[in-house]
């Protein structure tokens, strides 16, 4: 059985939850979980090439 590695993760945040319940963009209040996000994209874009 082939293990799926852990790329990241992205931590609970208040001003995410704030942002989607709001309909405000999240790259306008929080900067850094965007760039974890970003983070784990060019992870994955690794691993696929």
């Amino acid at each position: 059985m082939d293990l799926i590695p852990i790329l990241g993760y992205l931590p609970y945040d208040p001003i995410a939850v704030q942002a989607d319940l709001t309909g405000q963009s999240l790259f306008d209040l929080s900067p850094k979980f965007v760039d974890l996000a970003k983070e784990i994209k060019i992870q994955i874009e690794a691993l696929i090439g």
